[in-house]
């Protein structure tokens, strides 16, 4: 996998537009994949730096002239590194998550499988809960959580064109886990982990 570090020019107007817009974010960051299918592209943008900052992961190299050589909205050249996880099991890591915590309301009737719409889980409780059922099936268990609450996102698809917006209950996670399964913990890195994911969410960070 490659990890990018892309800082945002704050002083520009465009550049402060479009990071506003996950949606469109995300369209950008697929162009520096002229030539292939790019598998998972996860992203989280960090706005509270000094110079905005968006994490990218993606399991192909970038070619990040391709997106940004005429859209003059980075502060510095880009930043990148392969990204190699030697995990094993009982390896205690630093984590970072920003998730769209969410349930299903069922559409359907009493004992048929949930198919209705996604809603946002607004209880810190039931984030939390959210997070462990995910570390149950995602190779890792939680040994310390803080929860931030980032209100709700909003994103337009097409600004010019289209009044519809999308909304995400953003959350952020940071805290200690303990890696309980490694095959199981490396997939969920590359898939993400929770919904919305071209909206920004389910970029899993590990640092020793």
């Amino acid at each position: 996998m490659h990890l990018s570090l892309l800082e945002v020019d704050s002083r520009s107007h465009i550049a402060r537009t479009w990071l506003g817009n996950p949606y469109r974010v995300h369209q950008r960051l697929l162009m520096a994949f002229p030539d292939e299918a790019p598998g998972r592209v996860l992203f989280r943008i960090e706005a509270e730096w000094a110079s905005p900052r968006i994490i990218v992961q993606s399991e192909a190299e970038a070619e990040w002239d391709a997106a940004f050589g005429d859209f003059a909205v980075l502060a510095s050249p880009v930043q990148e590194k392969s990204l190699h996880l030697d995990l094993a099991a009982g390896d205690v890591l630093r984590f970072r998550l920003r998730a769209n915590p969410t349930k299903r309301i069922s559409a359907g009737s009493p004992g048929k499988k949930a198919d209705g719409p996604r809603v946002g889980l607004f209880r810190e409780e039931d984030q939390r809960a959210w997070l462990a059922r995910k570390a149950s099936g995602a190779g890792f268990e939680l040994l310390s959580v803080d929860v931030r609450p980032l209100g709700t996102i909003v994103s337009r698809k097409n600004p010019v064109k289209d009044c519809a917006r999308q909304s995400h209950l953003a959350v952020q996670f940071d805290g200690h886990l303990m890696v309980t399964d490694p095959r199981e913990l490396d997939e969920a890195l590359r898939c993400g982990i929770g919904s919305a994911k071209a909206y920004g969410f389910g970029l899993l960070s590990l640092a020793r």
